[in-house]
């Protein structure tokens, strides 16, 4: 089966949650012997030819910009025209659509495939939840024009995903974002089938106490260690854990803090912790590249998920698990979805910060049950998320698309 996977963007360019799922179905439907396409987007940089990446490859379009200020009109343009040449030179059995400013772009050139849509993030909301955060602090007038400046885009981007939906058989990551599909499109749950994502369970894996004991070593991790992997921006909840940190040391003295990512709220969480007086207790370590992130899940003694909203799936918490690191989660999103089945105990009451301090404290006063349970949280992620599940879904996914089509 040809398969076709429409992107924003993809990897190297991007390391987002999409971008990682959509590589990790990409190389398991390969390696099942599929041929697999991915159609994405860059800014501002030449497409290039196309690209043999673990056995799938990949075509880019390029756009100037990819701005509501021209209505997202130049990206949708280069995408439609390398789609239609795609469509042409190599026209899929499937299309499997993961952003809506793509998909739209390619629906635009009118294939004859059948169409699979997964919705990882309601794109208007996720413009709201910004916008929202961004009008916190600005007067009442400035605020007003935001607020108009938000409901346009949400208007226009709103369309755009709903014209992609139209004909496609929706698919969500979890319940949550079967959830979010029906309330944003008013598409009816029972019409929304899940899709498994996975993580790359030789990547991530499993280390004795004394290789573990090694690494942190490496890593200078001499205290107990709350590790959080994500974007630094507003709506993903690290002012929260930061303020959740002082309360924790209260109980745990030496406890530390180590923040790995790059984003725009660098700056305020940092001013954050100096107002806490956790200058030495919170590390801003930046972007840990792919190569070292296990190392990192494997040395931390707990790993912290403090969502706000709006997440599809959350894979950096799959991924800690997968390196037998405990998890704690706030119970948004589709966190519980994730950590409930393997223990109550790793979901926080509630997304304030004592909830959250509360939840770290429970695990962190108790090494021996921490160490404990390591183990119980790679058989789990070996259980619930392999890519071989994942694509023998999909592959029964598609079966049942094309020949619906057929008939």
């Amino acid at each position: 089966m040809r398969i076709l996977f429409v992107m924003d963007s993809f990897v190297p360019d991007t390391l987002g949650g999409a971008e990682r799922v959509v590589l990790g179905w990409a190389r398991e439907l390969a390696s099942r012997r599929h041929e697999v396409w991915v159609l994405a987007g860059r800014v501002n940089v030449p497409p290039g030819r196309d690209e043999e990446m673990e056995g799938f490859r990949v075509r880019r379009w390029s756009s100037r910009r990819r701005t509501f200020a021209d209505g997202y009109i130049s990206a949708i343009r280069a995408c439609t025209a390398a789609g239609r040449k795609l469509l042409d030179e190599h026209p899929p059995d499937v299309i499997h659509g993961c952003q809506g400013l793509s998909g739209y772009g390619l629906s635009l050139a009118k294939p004859r495939a059948p169409w699979v849509y997964t919705l990882f993030a309601p794109w208007s909301e996720e413009l709201a939840e910004e916008a929202r955060i961004q009008g916190a602090g600005l007067s009442a007038f400035a605020r007003t024009f935001n607020n108009l400046g938000v409901r346009l885009k949400r208007f226009r981007v709103r369309r755009m995903e709903r014209r992609v939906l139209r004909g496609a058989t929706a698919t969500a990551l979890s319940e949550f974002s079967r959830r979010m599909l029906q309330s944003e499109h008013g598409i009816r749950r029972a019409q929304v089938g899940i899709v498994p994502a996975g993580t790359d369970l030789d990547r991530f894996f499993y280390t004795s106490d004394v290789e573990r004991q090694a690494l942190r070593r490496q890593l200078n991790f001499r205290e107990p260690v709350i590790l959080c992997v994500r974007r630094l921006s507003p709506r993903v909840g690290l002012d929260l854990l930061i303020q959740a940190l002082a309360r924790i040391r209260n109980v745990v003295t030496d406890a530390r803090l180590i923040l790995a990512g790059r984003g725009p709220e660098r700056a305020a969480l940092e001013r954050l912790a100096r107002q806490q007086g956790l200058t030495d207790a919170v590390t801003f370590a930046g972007f840990v590249p792919e190569d070292q992130l296990p190392d990192y899940y494997q040395a931390a003694d707990l790993f912290v998920l403090p969502m706000r909203s709006l997440e599809g799936f959350g894979m950096a918490a799959v991924e800690s698990l997968a390196c037998g690191t405990p998890v704690v989660g706030t119970p948004d999103g589709p966190t519980p979805e994730i950590l409930r089945p393997l223990d109550e105990d790793m979901l926080a009451e509630g997304t304030s910060v004592d909830a959250i301090a509360q939840a770290c404290i429970r695990w962190l006063a108790k090494p021996e049950e921490m160490l404990a349970v390591r183990r119980r949280c790679r058989d789990y992620a070996e259980q619930n998320y392999s890519w071989k599940k994942a694509g023998l879904a999909l592959e029964a996914l598609y079966e049942r698309v094309t020949a619906s089509a057929r008939r």
